[in-house]
């Protein structure tokens, strides 16, 4: 399971409705799994600011059971990224990813862990 959380100053009702399915889509094929394996959080009107604040901003979450490199974060930066300037217009300064990689023993659904469900 992959969680994408993404939190911004932007308004909802300047978020695009299909954001979700963006993020999904395009995730998925980079990092070769099913669309049904992201879950997407938009949490937008955050306040938050960066030197300004009127200053777009996002700060994304990427927490994943599934061990990745620096190239393979690089790639999914890099796509983050796009999609993000794409759809909520941000300055690609102005995004800012984290990857945060979680023991499946660490991620629990339909009342059990990740590591559990694949034994």
């Amino acid at each position: 399971m992959q969680i994408v959380r993404i939190q911004t100053n932007i308004r909802n009702v300047d978020i695009p409705d299909n954001i979700e399915e963006e993020v999904r889509y395009s995730l998925s094929s980079v990092m070769d799994l099913p669309p049904d394996k992201f879950l997407i959080i938009i949490e937008p009107a955050i306040r938050m600011n960066m030197g300004n604040r009127e200053t777009p901003l996002a700060v994304v979450t990427l927490q994943t059971t599934r061990p990745s490199s620096q190239t393979e974060n690089d790639v999914y930066a890099k796509k983050l990224t796009a999609v993000l300037r794409e759809h909520l217009k941000l300055d690609p300064a102005h995004i800012l990813i984290s990857f945060d990689y979680k023991d499946a023993k660490n991620f629990a659904v339909q009342g059990k862990t990740i590591a559990s469900l694949y034994v």
